[in-house]
């Protein structure tokens, strides 16, 4: 009997110890498995941020400085205030910045004028002089500092060594103390190879390095290949602009500073060609009901453009603008232009999609075409700034 009792409690107690060995073997694999999980959802959650986003440091500021700013006086000016962007930006298409942690940029402009002093710097054994107001430099300031006294200047000894982002339109001096070969030290000005506008761009990768560059802007054209856009109307003897090289226009930046003020957003393709519509009779007139006003504009006043296919060598138009073939047609400056509704009658006196659109009044413009992402198209008449 007692044989029999013992060999009941062993059973009993072999049957605890292998349930809390399963209990316990199912607990911590369940716990692994919840581990597993959080580690995947988070690591899920690194590998899929928005390419998007913009790198941005909220600690700092960063300002783009030189001649062109006054140096000292940028900090804290918003003009001259870099804002950040992604790394999928169109700005830095072209430009390594795998890595980067933050990143910057600023439209700037380097004028061609003469500041009354001259930086030189011997590069690859050539001794070049630069204008001044090619000088460029770069300020980091602290966010919460109401003064925004600077943290460093780049490139200082400060700031560390900066990489050149863009050879091609940079130069910036060699991260030494002193000036044996005449190529510059640390402490003395980046240059602008050229005058131009330039999108400032600083660069702060994972590891700490950083580098700045200026892209030009005439790097950021949004063309069409396959296509050629003319301006025409009675200034250019309407279809013999295509194919007159005085008449094609060029295709831009939107960041030109020429379309500054224009609604651009989503736009893929961007031309441009200076016009002049000259005060004069042409001998015959466009009438208009405008606001429910009739107004009369001489012919001089009356512009269209032109598409043809770049691989034409006879230019024959594809679509004129306002066109059935083109589509409706935005108007981008209503105060200087005024384009006839899209519509195939003329009920109400303002016109038809194949009437011609006229400026306002006699003047030299920028002649802009716009098209978008969605297949919208959009001409404008910029006003271009007399010179004082």
């Amino acid at each position: 009997m007692k044989k029999l009792f013992a060999l009941l409690l062993a059973f009993v107690l072999a049957f605890g110890v292998v349930a809390c060995t399963e209990e316990a073997t199912t607990t911590e694999a369940a716990t692994t498995e919840a581990a597993t999980t959080e580690e995947a959802t988070t690591t899920e959650e690194v590998t899929t941020l928005d390419p998007d986003r913009l790198l941005v440091d909220e600690d700092k500021s960063y300002w783009a400085t030189g001649q062109f700013a006054g140096w000292g006086d940028a900090a804290g000016n918003t003009m001259y205030q870099m804002e950040a962007i992604a790394a999928t930006d169109a700005i830095v298409a072209d430009l390594d910045v795998e890595g980067a942690a933050l990143l910057y940029a600023k439209l700037i402009t380097l004028p061609a004028g003469e500041a009354g002093w001259t930086a030189t710097y011997t590069i690859d054994g050539t001794e070049t002089t630069f204008d001044g107001n090619l000088t460029v430099k770069m300020i980091r300031t602290s966010a919460t500092d109401e003064d925004n006294i600077p943290e460093w200047w780049a490139q200082s000894p400060e700031s560390g060594a900066i990489t050149n982002l863009t050879e091609d339109t940079l130069y910036i001096p060699p991260f030494v103390e002193e000036n044996v070969d005449g190529a510059g030290t640390w402490n003395d000005n980046p240059v602008a190879l050229e005058a131009g506008t330039y999108f400032m761009v600083f660069a702060e990768y994972e590891d700490g390095s950083r580098a700045f560059g200026l892209v030009d802007i005439d790097t950021l054209t949004l063309e069409d290949a396959d296509k050629s856009y003319w301006s025409t109307g009675q200034f250019a003897n309407w279809g013999d602009a295509a194919g007159n090289e005085m008449y094609q226009m060029d295709a831009i930046s939107m960041y030109d500073p020429r379309v500054d003020g224009l609604a651009l957003e989503g736009v893929e393709l961007l031309y441009l060609l200076e016009v002049t519509l000259p005060a004069g009779e042409a001998g015959w007139t466009a009438v208009y009901t405008i606001d429910g006003t009739e107004t009369t504009f001489d012919g001089n006043l009356t512009v269209k453009m032109i598409r043809t296919s770049t691989a034409d060598v006879d230019n024959i138009p594809e679509w004129w603008a306002q066109s059935p073939e083109s589509g409706a047609i935005i108007n981008l400056t209503e105060d200087t232009l005024y384009i006839p509704p899209f519509v195939e009658e003329n009920v109400d006196g303002a016109g038809t999609w194949n009437d011609n659109p006229v400026a306002l009044e006699a003047g030299t413009y920028y002649m802009v075409f716009a098209e978008y992402a969605d297949g919208t198209r959009g001409i404008g008449l910029v006003a271009v700034p007399t010179v004082a």
